[in-house]
C-alpha cells in the first residue's frame, strides 16, 4: 500500500470513528435531587437582603438589560444576599464576592453573561476571600456569542487564593473556559473548597479545573 492510500485509509477510519462517537453521544441523566433548589428561608436564621431592591425603577425581568453594577452594589453593602427570581444580564466584569457572605439564588434566578471579546473573564469572582457560601448559582456564559476566538479562561466561578468556600447545586453552562476554576494568585493556596451537587454542562474547556489547592471536596 502506498503512502497516499494509507493516508486516505487513516483519514476514512478517523472520520468514521468521529461520526460514530457523535452518534453514540448521550447526555447523562442527572438526578433531580442533585440540582434541586435549596431554600434557606424556613431553615435559617439568616435575614437576606434582596438584590431586587437595588435594581432601577421599571427594570425588566427577561435578562436583556445589564444590571451588573446594581447587583455589585448590593453585594458590596450586604453579607447575606438573595438574587431576584428571574434572569439578569451582567457585563464582562462579572460580580466580585467578599468574605463572610452567603449568596442565595432562587428557583428562577439566573446570571447571563453579556457577550464579550475577553480571553479571561469570570461571572462570579472569588478572590483572596474566605467564608463564603453560594447556594443554587445558575450561570450562563457567552460560548455561542463570544466575539473573539482567542483564549480559554472565561470562567463561571473563579476561585483564587480563597478558603472556606462552599458551592451547593451549581448549574453552570456555556462558559468560554471552565465552569469552575480553582487556583491561586499568590503564595496562598485555595483551601477547604466544597462543591456539592449540581450540573456543569457544555463549557468550552473543562467542567472544573483544579490547578492547585488544599482540601478540595467535590461530590
Amino acid at each position: 500500500m502506498n503512502k497516499l492510500a494509507l493516508l486516505f485509509l487513516l483519514f476514512f477510519v478517523s472520520c468514521n470513528s468521529q461520526q460514530k462517537k457523535e452518534l453514540d453521544f448521550k447526555y447523562k441523566q442527572v438526578k433531580s435531587t442533585q440540582i434541586s433548589t435549596i431554600s434557606l428561608s424556613a431553615k435559617s436564621q439568616i435575614k437576606f437582603s434582596k438584590l431586587e431592591s437595588y435594581l432601577p425603577k421599571n427594570y425588566v425581568q427577561d435578562g436583556s438589560v445589564d444590571y451588573g453594577i446594581y447587583l455589585q452594589k448590593g453585594i458590596d453593602e450586604n453579607n447575606f444576599v438573595e438574587f431576584p427570581n428571574f434572569p439578569i444580564l451582567i457585563g464582562e466584569k462579572g460580580l466580585r464576592l467578599k468574605s463572610n457572605s452567603v449568596l442565595l439564588f432562587k428557583s428562577k434566578s439566573k446570571l447571563i453573561l453579556k457577550e464579550n471579546s475577553l480571553s479571561n473573564y469570570h461571572i462570579l469572582d472569588v478572590r483572596n476571600i474566605e467564608n463564603v457560601k453560594i447556594y443554587n448559582p445558575r450561570l450562563i456564559g457567552d460560548r455561542y456569542a463570544h466575539k473573539d476566538v482567542k483564549g480559554e479562561w472565561g470562567m463561571g466561578i473563579n476561585i483564587l487564593s480563597s478558603r472556606n468556600i462552599s458551592i451547593y447545586n451549581p448549574e453552570i453552562k456555556n462558559c468560554w473556559g471552565d465552569g469552575i476554576y480553582i487556583s491561586k494568585i499568590s503564595a496562598v493556596e485555595s483551601e477547604n473548597i466544597i462543591i456539592k451537587g449540581g450540573s456543569i454542562d457544555n463549557n468550552r474547556r473543562n467542567g472544573i479545573s483544579i490547578i492547585s489547592g488544599k482540601q478540595i471536596d467535590i461530590s
